[in-house]
């Protein structure tokens, strides 16, 4: 294999493993949101269901409002 190729090769392996590293990153960004999210549905005693989107007929004791549903006690 010449030369030139193997580098492109390397350098196709190094941006596959920094795509990677970048990708594992952002899941756990995400992951951390996500947390973050769910200990705040807790305080506010949202149930999981609403959180995930699996709550039917709307968030029931809940109100919607432009920046997202609130509790209404």
């Amino acid at each position: 294999m010449k030369v030139q190729n193997r580098l492109a090769l390397a350098g196709l392996l190094l941006s596959s493993v920094t795509a990677i590293d970048i990708l594992q990153n952002r899941v756990r960004e995400t992951q951390n949101e996500l947390d973050a999210l769910e200990e705040l549905a807790r305080h506010n005693d949202m149930p999981p269901e609403v959180l995930r989107g699996q709550s039917q007929g709307g968030f029931g004791r809940y109100s919607s409002c432009s920046s997202g549903p609130i509790a209404t006690r």
